[in-house]
């Protein structure tokens, strides 16, 4: 058995037709998450950052911001706040704003 997951919408387009007939494809849809899910994603991880260097309200606008901006993906949502802690450590900022 051979599992493939993927982020695009358009990924069975770029499989030759013979590998399609042949896969015989059993399809799962996972729904977009909401933006509330989004937001509770962002404050489960709330621990990886120093006690008070982010808060709540932060975690919220940067679901808010990702959900209006990239369809609620969590990865990116993620990614964000990684890269907005790396750039907090490296300029030596106590919050993250």
């Amino acid at each position: 058995m051979i599992t493939i997951a993927s982020n695009k919408k358009d990924f069975l387009n770029t499989l030759d037709s013979k590998v399609l007939s042949s896969a015989g494809f059993t399809y799962s849809h996972f729904p977009n998450y909401i933006e509330e899910e989004l937001c509770l994603i962002l404050n489960s991880r709330i621990e990886a950052f120093q006690p008070g260097a982010i808060s709540e309200e932060e975690m919220k606008y940067c679901a808010q911001n990702i959900a209006d901006r990239f369809h609620v993906d969590a990865r990116r949502a993620i990614d964000t706040l990684h890269i907005a802690g790396k750039i907090a450590l490296n300029e030596r900022c106590k919050r993250i704003t």
